[in-house]
């Protein structure tokens, strides 16, 4: 990929911490301002638009 491994090394901290802020947004937002329903598809959504855009 053309990556130098100082700036790849990073990429996994980037994602937990992604994870992290996901999920506290997911426990304030699901229950009282979005719907499971609608989170779930929203991800799916976004989920395929980035398999695809790649």
């Amino acid at each position: 990929m053309g990556i130098p491994l100082l700036e790849a090394k990073v990429f996994p901290s980037y994602t937990l911490g992604a994870t992290i802020i996901g999920y506290f947004i997911g426990i304030i937002l699901i229950p009282k301002i979005v719907k499971q329903v609608n989170a779930l598809r929203f991800c799916t959504v976004l989920g395929q638009y980035s398999r695809f855009a790649s």
